[in-house]
């Protein structure tokens, strides 16, 4: 039987990235023994915010722009390409990167899924210098 999340019970998790809202959809503290393991989440990047560089080491992630307008920045040269709502994007496992949200009124808005762990904080996270200003 599937297991399903509402999205009304899903707590914003602003921890993860500073100014960053992250609802855990579907990850371990969500739903028990996820075979194989993966991550579903929304993210919000409210208007002019950038996140800071980082990568993940355990895993891969993929993204889905519901809304708005985003600049990626990516890998050890930070090489910039713009996506918009109905693009998809995909990092490999240790790929540098960080997002800016290219509007300085509305928010973006895009599903992220991280493939072969459970929950986020199993991404091996490595968050590098802060993003100029």
């Amino acid at each position: 039987m599937p297991t399903v999340i509402r999205g009304e019970s899903v707590h914003l998790n602003k921890t993860w990235e500073p100014n960053i809202l992250i609802e855990k959809g579907i990850e371990s503290t969500t739903v028990e023994n996820i075979d194989p393991p993966f991550t579903l989440t929304h993210v919000i990047i409210p208007p002019g915010v950038r996140t800071r560089p980082h990568y993940h080491a355990n895993c891969a992630r993929g993204q889905y722009i519901i809304k708005g307008r985003l600049r990626i920045f990516s890998g050890p040269t930070q090489e910039v390409f713009d996506v918009k709502a109905g693009d998809y994007i995909y990092t490999a496992k240790g790929e540098i990167h960080s997002e800016l949200n290219l509007s300085d009124t509305e928010p973006v808005e895009f599903v992220s899924t991280y493939s072969g762990v459970a929950a986020r904080e199993l991404s091996g996270k490595v968050v590098l210098d802060p993003p100029p200003k």
